[in-house]
């Protein structure tokens, strides 16, 4: 259930009996097309707690709408009413406390028309058994059991006051008020104040603010007078009948009876007899009727919009604007401050980090006016998204430059974990050594990202050494000499001669043994930076000059032959 858009006036004293006071604003909007609207309390004042009052709720107006009332605990109510939901009228009796209840429990169905107004008059007045309050005109209306003859009944009316205001025999001269008559009395063939006495055929009410008026003529029916005859009548039956009973034989209509034909009261059911001569509620003079007539104009009224704050990183997707509403208007949204985002539609595409306005204007729809929410958009910096690749070097490879990329601008700045593996200057790295080592990046803070870290693994290998073993030429008869081998690693050699006819090896030491060649093998051991390694060379062992010793010889002429013998 939804409560009133606004009050038009403060509070107010409806009407003051006495003490009696029925407190509540008389002029109140209402939102259209709503079903079960509550409306601003009621508060009686003044009225005796344990006495019964007669109350009469009824809807006229434009709006056309309709009324339910919720609570209705210890209430009755009157013959002919049937419904306390979706309703135009009520008339019920109560004790105070319960009438109050009833009042505050009232929720109105209102309808699509703007501007239309729904009035809801409340009069609460004291109960008397077989009475009815009528909303239309305002007049009292009670009903009078018996068989009595019509003089009798009239001269009773007559002489009867309701709260000051005299009696007479009720003259009904609209179909609204037959239909109130017959949906609140059961009794059949009642007298009312309507007769041709005096000259026949010429019927007209006897008393009341319609006293001498004629409704039907000999000829017909009198132009814009009520009649409600039964079929063929009246028909002036036997001697003669001058007075008029409504609900005849039970049902809706009249009908001519009583003297002179029928001068006996055997058929009659009762009268009913009518208090008041004014055809506005408002302008009853009852002095203990307390009569509230209740304006509600139906209006459009403010949408309810839920536009809640949204905080983003810089760095997000475009994202959709999302308002919810009481309203079915379509939104349209629009951004304060466009370097922060801009919109397209509903679809929202980040520029920067900070904060924003954003508007969502809801256009207005059958219900409700055209209305506006704002929400704050707020931008705040991203983690920068750092690629920073793991890298892989040999031991002996040049220095190289670090390189990092980013989502930010913020400048980097690099360093090493283990200097034993490389060094930094700037972003250029040296090699020191093999192995791994953690080398970080710190990126600095932009306007749109924050500040950022990342790490990667620098792994430098170990080197293949590059050794020198160069070939070796010998002539055979030289003495023993040492192989030598250089290279970039500091890993132990060991020699091998692959043959040994030609030069044996221990250690590093060679021993000549025959003219030829052979491969002599170095093998170097793995050292930190570097993997072990292999070289080969040839050895030639070249044949060797002789040392001939061939002396001068001094012989005489008789000396006898002699053989030379070079040593």
């Amino acid at each position: 259930m939804k409560k009133l858009t606004r009050l038009i006036l403060l509070l107010v004293s409806s009407c003051l009996i006495g003490q009696q006071t029925l407190t509540v604003s008389l002029t109140q909007d209402v939102p259209v097309d709503e079903d079960g609207v509550a409306i601003s309390d009621f508060s009686l004042s003044g009225y005796n707690g344990s006495t019964t009052y007669k109350v009469s709720l009824s809807s006229t107006g434009n709006a056309n709408g309709t009324f339910s009332v919720l609570t209705t605990t210890g209430l009755t109510r009157d013959f002919g009413y049937n419904s306390w939901t979706n309703i135009t009228g009520v008339n019920f009796i109560g004790t105070p406390s319960n009438i109050e209840s009833a009042l505050n429990s009232i929720r109105l169905n209102t309808t699509p028309t703007e501007g239309a107004q729904m009035i809801l008059s409340i009069v609460i007045t004291n109960q008397i058994t077989s009475s009815y309050y009528n909303p239309t005109n305002g007049h009292i209306y009670k009903y009078e059991e018996g068989q009595i003859r019509f003089s009798s009944a009239r001269n009773a009316a007559l002489n009867s006051f309701y709260d000051g205001v005299q009696g007479y025999l009720v003259t009904i001269t609209s179909a609204n008020e037959q239909e109130f008559v017959n949906s609140k009395i059961s009794a059949i063939n009642i007298w009312t104040g309507l007769s041709d006495e005096g000259s026949e055929g010429v019927y007209k009410w006897l008393d009341g603010p319609e006293a001498g008026t004629i409704i039907k003529m000999p000829s017909g029916n009198v132009a814009g007078q009520y009649n409600n005859w039964c079929s063929n009548e009246p028909n002036d039956y036997s001697s003669g009948e001058d007075y008029m009973v409504t609900r005849w034989q039970g049902g809706n209509c009249w009908n001519d009876f009583g003297p002179p034909a029928f001068p006996n009261s055997s058929s009659i059911g009762g009268y009913i007899v009518e208090y008041g001569d004014w055809t506005d509620p408002t302008q009853s003079t009852f002095s203990s009727v307390t009569n509230s007539q209740i304006t509600f104009t139906q209006v459009k009224i403010n949408p309810i919009i839920r536009f809640e704050n949204i905080t983003k990183f810089y760095d997000n997707s475009d994202f959709i604007l999302s308002a919810t509403s009481s309203s079915t208007g379509a939104f349209s949204y629009t951004i304060s401050n466009t370097s922060i985002a801009q919109v397209n539609g509903s679809t929202v595409t980040i520029g920067s980090v900070g904060a924003t306005t954003v508007t969502v204007n809801q256009a207005a729809d059958s219900k409700h006016i055209a209305g506006e929410a704002t929400m704050m958009l707020t931008v705040i910096g991203a983690d920068p998204v750092i690629i920073f690749n793991d890298i892989t070097k040999n031991y002996e490879d040049p220095d190289f430059n670090l390189s990092a990329t980013s989502s930010s601008t913020g400048a980097f700045t690099y360093t090493v974990s283990n200097t034993d593996i490389g060094t930094l200057s700037d972003t250029t790295v040296s090699i020191i050594g093999a192995g791994a080592s953690i080398i970080t990046v710190n990126q600095a803070a932009d306007s749109n990202f924050n500040s950022g870290v990342a790490t990667m693994t620098l792994t430098v290998n170990k080197s293949n050494q590059a050794i020198s073993f160069l070939d070796i030429i010998k002539t055979y008869g030289t003495g023993d000499f040492n192989l030598y081998a250089t290279s970039s690693s500091t890993g132990v050699y060991s020699f091998s001669i692959t043959n040994n006819g030609v030069a044996t090896v221990s250690a590093s030491t060679v021993s000549l043994v025959a003219v030829g060649s052979t491969i002599v093998t170095a093998n170097q051991a793995a050292d930190s930076n570097h993997n072990s390694g292999t070289a080969t060379m040839t050895l030639t062992i070249i044949k060797a000059n002789p040392i001939i010793s061939f002396n001068d010889l001094n012989k005489d002429i008789t000396d006898p032959d002699f053989n030379l013998s070079p040593i």
